[in-house]
Formats: C-alpha cells, structure tokens, sequence
C-alpha cells in the first residue's frame, strides 16, 4: 500500500507536459483540419466560413472562405503537422497550435526553407485569418501588422468571421 501510494505521489510531482497531435492533414475550411479522426481548430485565429464573401480591392465580389482555405492548403499541403494541443471544446474536437515545414524561400513569419513555421501565425500575417477574438494575445500583433500593409482579406472589405456568423445565424432564427 505505501509502495502505491508512494508511485502516486511521484507520478503527480512529474512536470506536465502538453499533449501533442502529429500526422497529415484533411482541411475542413480556412482554420480547421483533421488529422486522423481529430477535429483540429488552429488556436487563436479565426477564417472566414466556407459560404462567406468579401470584396477585394477592385471591388470585386468572391468567396473568402474558400479563398482562407486554398491558403491554409498552401502552407499545410500533404506534409505532416507538429500540432501542440491547447484545448479540448465541449463537442471532443481539439484547439491546437500546429507547426509545418517550409518550402518557401522565406515566409512572412521569417522561416525559410526547411524550417518548420507556425501555420496560425502565417494564416494572420498573410491577411487570410484574423486574431480570434478570445485567446489570440500571440496574434494581435501580426494582425495589426497585416492590416496597415493591406495583406490578404484587408486590402478589400470583408465582415469579421464571429460577425458574419452573428448575423448569419440571427437571419436563419426570423420566420
């Protein structure tokens, strides 16, 4: 009894590590991927939803979820993902922060090739996510920075994705 006791206590005092997601990747929509069975939502961002528009800087109407996602495809492609997991939502799926390899030169975040970059952080500074609004400290700054340069979805107009959503589900609730 006290040897079990004893394994106990040492197993609680041991550091906690995060628990960690690795494997390719099936996009959903612009901030949501599988890997496997698990429902991933990159943590900290927010992309438009899969049936939402925007206009570009000509004024020109297209789908910037669609467009979010072909990004996200873009950076993630069929290499693996390093996903360090943040959170686990009422529905089972996972919050993650998730990294990949580069094959670009250079990315917006400073990885070249080779390297491995952070997919949420590169989704804000390329103007194609936005700083979720809870939870997303590490993004605001990235954000900024992509809206006084016009990158992506803020060179155009465009509704915020939990706006868009607010108002989409408001519409759907009126007989």
């Amino acid at each position: 009894m006290i040897r079990a006791a004893s394994l106990v206590l040492l197993f609680l005092s041991l550091p906690a590590t995060a628990e960690n997601l690795t494997g390719k990747a099936t996009l959903v929509d612009g901030d949501t991927i599988k890997i496997g069975e698990q429902v991933v939502h990159l943590h900290g961002i927010d992309a438009p939803e899969m049936d939402q528009f925007c206009t570009d800087k000509k004024s020109k109407r297209f789908n910037c979820g669609h467009a979010a996602m072909r990004r996200l495809f873009l950076y993630i492609g069929v290499d693996p993902l390093d996903c360090t997991l943040r959170a686990t939502r009422d529905d089972g799926s996972h919050e993650a922060s998730c990294l990949v390899k580069s094959y670009f030169r250079r990315t917006e975040n400073g990885a070249t090739r080779g390297e491995k970059f952070d997919v949420g952080l590169e989704m804000v500074l390329t103007g194609h996510a936005f700083a979720a609004p809870k939870n997303a400290e590490r993004y605001r700054e990235a954000e900024g920075l992509a809206k006084r340069k016009k990158k992506g979805f803020w060179a155009g107009e465009f509704v915020f994705p939990w706006e868009w959503r607010n108002r989409s589900s408001s519409a759907k609730k009126r007989p």
